[in-house]
């Protein structure tokens, strides 16, 4: 008898964490959809991430002096580490400019729709040229640490590079595997994880354009195992000043 309780809930707890579509990290609260924002849009100020109407305040905010609340810059995720956890949502999504900011102060933008529901795990991209902005919302389709194998990691990538023009895409190449490992994904395109292997070097991984060697950004990166990450490009194709220019960077879903 005791050995089957213990049966039966070595079934249940693996249960919850297989919930949804992914694996729901157990350190988090275990009601709600985890969310993350990044805010990809080459030219945007930072921003507050909000849904129908500003009581449903999605990306808490840094507070400046006077109590001003500072949103979430280009380049930067909320949160920074993990995921924010939501209640179920289905319904306009606005990100609204700080009042001291010193672009368009106060302005709020209808960036499109959220949709997300309980014990899924989800990334939202701010896109496009500020102040005609959209989104690109991403499934997080994790998976418990126990199944990546012990010298291996997952990645996937995602395309946010604004004026690519139309046709072209880009790969993703990384010099410790020696291929391409994402092959012609077009702008606010991703691609799905990838099992890949460790190694104690740094590597280095190349946005290119796609079927060609021109490369447009590198990432150095020494990848842990176990780990799973999101590769994602952005920035302006074509230029090349430093705020703007494409790059290649990432952050850790887990």
């Amino acid at each position: 008898m005791r050995i089957l309780i213990a049966a039966i809930i070595i079934t249940l707890a693996f249960t919850a964490c297989e919930k949804g579509d992914g694996y729901v990290d157990p350190s988090l609260p275990s009601v709600g959809a985890k969310v993350k924002f990044i805010n990809t849009s080459f030219n945007a100020p930072g921003v507050i991430f909000y849904g129908k109407d500003t009581t449903f305040k999605f990306s808490a905010a840094l507070v400046a002096t006077g109590g001003i609340l500072q949103g979430t810059a280009v380049g930067s995720t909320y949160p920074s580490n993990d995921y924010a956890v939501l209640q179920p949502y289905d319904d306009v999504l606005k990100v609204r400019v700080p009042t001291n900011a010193t672009v368009s102060p106060g302005a709020t933008i209808d960036v499109g729709r959220l949709s997300v529901t309980e014990g899924r795990n989800y990334s939202v991209f701010l896109v496009d040229s500020f102040p005609v902005l959209s989104t690109v919302v991403v499934n997080d389709s994790l998976v418990n640490f126990n199944q990546i194998a012990d010298s291996s990691f997952r990645a996937r990538f995602v395309n946010l590079v604004y004026g690519i023009p139309a046709g072209l895409s880009v790969d993703v190449y990384s010099k410790n595997q020696n291929a391409i490992i994402f092959s012609n994904v077009p702008y606010k395109g991703s691609t799905g994880f990838r099992e890949m292997k460790v190694y104690s070097t740094q590597d280095e991984i190349e946005l290119r354009l796609a079927g060609t060697p021109i490369v447009l950004a590198k990432l150095l990166q020494t990848p842990v195992q176990k780990r799973t990450y999101t590769w994602f490009a952005r920035g302006r194709f074509g230029s090349t000043v430093t705020t703007t220019a494409p790059l290649i960077t990432f952050y850790t879903n887990q």
